[in-house]
């Protein structure tokens, strides 16, 4: 069985080149990835693999080391090990209790080169359990993007996850060590063009919307801080303000953008604009 996935790790890859200048960087979760193996005995040796398929994050460099910042959050009852039965059991209380725990979340601060490599230590909070991790990771730079890869090693018994979690020995079936593979593209955002705006104003905008077509529809959520949408069958995307009520969205379709109608009570339609085809609206259902 594919194990709960410290994919936590993955924003430890983002820290790895500090532009001249402070920048911000949103996760792209439609072009990256926070896969895991983990050893599986039951008759033979094998191994299982899986990842998480929903997680946001955002990292800001100043003009040094000393000014970096990292944060991401993965959403636990997004694992995926191919084999519904066994996710099922990975999101009940016997490992990820997805239920009390829907978030796994990394906050990084402290960055260290290590010759070619970066260091990145921070706080992984995980089952309820936060413990200090440091990941070394590799990162290739462009002038609007960074893209950081990386492998790690996290013993899953030490987060309260799976068998052996209170004897801390390990299972004879799960391994208790789990490799995690990260694969992150992280793409600026320039500042001027994101306005702040108060938890408060984001959670106004909190719901799901509908439209016509098959297509037509969107959770809009908090998470951490910020605004995510979820669409069918799509990776998360964070919601970057550009007014306070129109967004981009880092993560779907390059240039895709969301405009909140509000009215008399509220915000009450959410319309998509996509570059060269017709804009969808949506109506708030709840």
């Amino acid at each position: 069985m594919r194990m709960p996935k410290p994919a936590i790790l993955l924003p430890l890859l983002v820290a790895v080149a500090v532009p001249a200048v402070s920048d911000t960087y949103f996760i792209d979760p439609a072009a990256s990835s926070i896969r895991f193996t983990v050893p599986y005995t039951l008759v033979v040796l094998g191994e299982v693999q899986g990842e998480f398929a929903d997680f946001t994050g955002e990292a800001r460099w100043g003009d040094g080391l000393e000014d970096a910042h990292i944060g991401v959050v993965i959403l636990t009852r997004s694992i995926d090990t191919g084999f519904e039965p066994r996710d099922a059991h990975l999101r009940s209380d016997d490992f990820f209790d997805v239920g009390r725990y829907p978030e796994l979340s990394f906050r990084a601060d402290r960055f260290v080169r290590d010759g070619d490599d970066l260091r990145v230590t921070g706080r992984l909070e995980m089952r309820g359990v936060t413990k200090e991790i440091t990941v070394p990771f590799r990162l290739a730079e462009t002038e609007s993007a960074l893209m950081a890869t990386g492998t790690t090693r996290l013993r899953r018994v030490e987060f309260g996850i799976g068998p052996g979690a209170d004897t801390e020995t390990d299972s004879y079936v799960v391994g208790g060590e789990v490799t995690i593979h990260l694969h992150l593209l992280l793409r600026r955002v320039d500042d001027a063009e994101i306005v702040t705006l108060e938890p408060s104003d984001l959670g106004r905008l909190v719901g799901s919307y509908r439209g016509e077509g098959p297509a037509s529809s969107v959770e809009i959520a908090m998470l951490d801080d910020r605004l995510v949408a979820k669409f069918p069958a799509q990776p998360l995307a964070t919601l970057v303000p550009e007014a306070p009520d129109r967004f981009r969205l880092v993560g779907a379709p390059e240039g895709v953008r969301a405009r909140f109608v509000t009215g008399d009570e509220g915000v009450h339609s959410m319309t998509l604009e996509r570059p060269g085809k017709e804009p969808v609206e949506m109506r708030l259902v709840d």
